[in-house]
C-alpha cells in the first residue's frame, strides 16, 4: 500500500487507465476475444454478440448501484485498450452492519503489455475509486501473486467439494503415468462408496422447481441471513439477475418447503470443468441449524445433474465455505478435494477498514458469490 503512489507515477508513464464508457463497449469486446485467447476461458470470449451482452448484464443491469459510473476500467497504450477489470456491487451483512463491497472481476492483460505493470495500475485505480472493501475470488497462480505483491488480505481458499461419478476419466486430466491414474482413481471410487451410503432425508420435506424469485423468497431471507455472521445479502432483484438473466448460462432453481414453508434454496447448471462435462450446485442457501433442509437440497441437486444434461456429468462440484455447509456436502456423499479457489480483499483506506470481514471462520460463501461461476 505504501508504494502506490510511486508505482502509479512510474507506470503511468507507459499506460493511462480510465472509466469504462459505453462508446468504448465494442472495442472491448474486441479485446476480449483476442486477450483471452491463452486463457481457459477463451472460448466464452469467441461470440462477439455473446460479449456485447455480457458486457451490459455485467455493467449495466446488477441491481445494486456500484457509486453512478460503470464499474469498470479499461488500461488504455497510446489509445488503444491493453487491459481491463471490473467489479460486481454488493452489499455484505456483517454482525449486524450493512456494508458496501465489491467483486473484483475479469482482469485481463493483453498478452504484449503483461509484466509492465498494467494489471497492478489497474487493480490499485479500481481499489482507489471503489472505496469500499474490494474482493478478489478465484485466481490463478499468477494472479494470487499479483494480490498478495498489493497487499491484499489472504482469506484462504474457498473449499471444494465433488462428487465423482467416473473417477479415471477426471483423473485422465491429470499429468500422471497411467498406473497412478488408475491407482488413485480406485481409491476415490472407494472413498465415493464409503461417503455415498444411504442416509435418510426428512419426508416432510419436498424439493421443487422454484419458479421465480419474489417477495416470498424476501421475507424468508430477512429471517435467515442474520444466522450468518457474515454473508453477501441475496434479494429477490440480485438473484433474478444472477440466475434468471444470466446472457448464457441455464440455471434450475429449486425450493426446499414443509408444507408451504419455505426453507432453503439450490441453484445447479450444466457445464464443463476441466474440460469434462459436469455438473455445478451454484447457489446453496438454508439456515445453517436446518440439516433437514441442507441434507434435501443437496440430495436433490446431485440426483438431478447425474441424471439430466446432454452428456452424463464425470462429476459435480460444489464450492462452499461454512461449516454447516461443509458437514451437508460430506453427509451427501461428496469429496473435498483441493481447492484452486483463493479468496482475498483489500480496502484503499488500510486494513483496517476492512473490520469483521477478515474474521473468514464467520462467513457464507458459495459460488454464487464473486465471479467463481459466472465463466
Amino acid at each position: 500500500m505504501a508504494n502506490w503512489d510511486s508505482l502509479l507515477t512510474r507506470v503511468s508513464a507507459w499506460f493511462a487507465v480510465e472509466r469504462l464508457t459505453s462508446h468504448r463497449e465494442a472495442e472491448l469486446c474486441d479485446f476480449f476475444k483476442t486477450a483471452y485467447r491463452d486463457q481457459p476461458a477463451a472460448d466464452m470470449f469467441e461470440d462477439s454478440e455473446l460479449n456485447r451482452r455480457r458486457v451490459r448484464w455485467l455493467n449495466e443491469q446488477n441491481p445494486v448501484p456500484f457509486d453512478g459510473g460503470v464499474p469498470a476500467w479499461i488500461c488504455l497504450q497510446k489509445g488503444r485498450i491493453v487491459g481491463h477489470v471490473g467489479a460486481l456491487a454488493a452489499l455484505a451483512a456483517a454482525q449486524g452492519e450493512v456494508i458496501p463491497i465489491c467483486w473484483g472481476r475479469d482482469l485481463i492483460v493483453a498478452p504484449e503489455a503483461r509484466r509492465l505493470g498494467a494489471g497492478p495500475l489497474l487493480v490499485m485505480t479500481a481499489v482507489r475509486d471503489a472505496q469500499r472493501p474490494f474482493l478478489v475470488a478465484g485466481l490463478n497462480d499468477e494472479a494470487y501473486a499479483l494480490y498478495r505483491q498489493l497487499g491484499f488480505h489472504d482469506g484462504g481458499t474457498i473449499p471444494l467439494f465433488v462428487k465423482v461419478r467416473n473417477a479415471l476419466r477426471l483423473l485422465d486430466t491429470m499429468p500422471w503415468p497411467p498406473l497412478k491414474r488408475r491407482a488413485v482413481a480406485g481409491l476415490v471410487m472407494a472413498a465415493q462408496r464409503l461417503a455415498n451410503r444411504p442416509r435418510r432425508r426428512e419426508r416432510s420435506l419436498t424439493v421443487t422447481p422454484l419458479e421465480r424469485f419474489d417477495e416470498e423468497f424476501d421475507r424468508w431471507w430477512a429471517g435467515v441471513e442474520p444466522a450468518f455472521p457474515c454473508v453477501v445479502r441475496r434479494t429477490s432483484a440480485t438473484l433474478t439477475w444472477r440466475y434468471r438473466d444470466h446472457p448464457s448460462h441455464r440455471y434450475q432453481c429449486f425450493a426446499a418447503r414443509k408444507g408451504h414453508e419455505l426453507r432453503g434454496v439450490v441453484v445447479v447448471r450444466h457445464g464443463r470443468s476441466r474440460g469434462l462435462p459436469a455438473g455445478f450446485i451454484s447457489e446453496l442457501l438454508a439456515h445453517p441449524q436446518d440439516r433437514p433442509a441442507l441434507d434435501s437440497l443437496i440430495g436433490h441437486a446431485g440426483e438431478l445433474l447425474f441424471s439430466s444434461g446432454a452428456e452424463t456429468p464425470v462429476f459435480v462440484r460444489c464450492s462452499a465455505l461454512h461449516p454447516a455447509f461443509k458437514s451437508a456436502l460430506a453427509r451427501a456423499g461428496f469429496l473435498r478435494t483441493p481447492s484452486p479457489l483463493r479468496w482475498m480483499m483489500i480496502h484503499a483506506q488500510g486494513a483496517s477498514s476492512l473490520g469483521p470481514l477478515v474474521e473468514r471462520k464467520r462467513w457464507l460463501v458459495t459460488a454464487g458469490d464473486s465471479d467463481l461461476d459466472m465463466l
